[in-house]
């Protein structure tokens, strides 16, 4: 009876955790060796929405290239986009997505391109990048995106040799 109830409990918190997330898919090829590749669409949370990526390890004289392309429904302002890497931010500069007159109703959507010199990193944070994964996210957030707007999205990281 008791191995009822202890499976009875673990189904209905399993059910209970993918019914909160229904609105969210994604899609990964996370963990990668030297590239990754992410896509989805993901409810914003407290005016933030992510996309997530790893790359197993990251090495001396190489640079991790970052693409991203973002739509947003349901915001009212200019949400920025920009990618996080091991809490660093590459490169500083974001992606604005701009809204149209009706957001609730039309898309609004825009790409960016970031770069981040793993060794400059190693250097402006030492032990966070050499022989570390490297984990990616691409992160959209504004105050205008109310809990439940969507961000729909695609995150493409690769690292090369410079």
């Amino acid at each position: 009876m008791k191995t009822f109830w202890v499976l009875a409990a673990f189904l209905l918190l399993c059910f209970g955790a993918a019914a909160a997330r229904a609105a969210d898919f994604t899609t990964t090829t996370s963990p990668g060796v030297a590239n990754v590749y992410t896509s989805g669409n993901v409810t914003f949370a407290g005016s933030i929405a992510e996309l997530h990526g790893t790359i197993l390890k990251a090495k001396r004289g190489t640079v991790l290239e970052i693409e991203g392309h973002g739509q947003v429904f349901g915001c009212t302002g200019h949400v920025p986009m920009a990618p996080i890497v091991n809490f660093f931010a590459a490169n500083l500069v974001a992606a604005y997505i701009v809204p149209t007159s009706d957001a609730f109703n039309a898309s609004n959507s825009n790409s960016g391109v970031w770069w981040l010199d793993i060794d400059q990193a190693e250097a402006d944070s030492p032990g966070d990048f050499y022989d570390k994964p490297l984990n990616i996210t691409l992160q959209a957030n504004h105050i205008s995106c109310p809990d439940g707007a969507l961000f729909s999205g695609t995150l493409r990281a690769r690292v090369v040799k410079k």
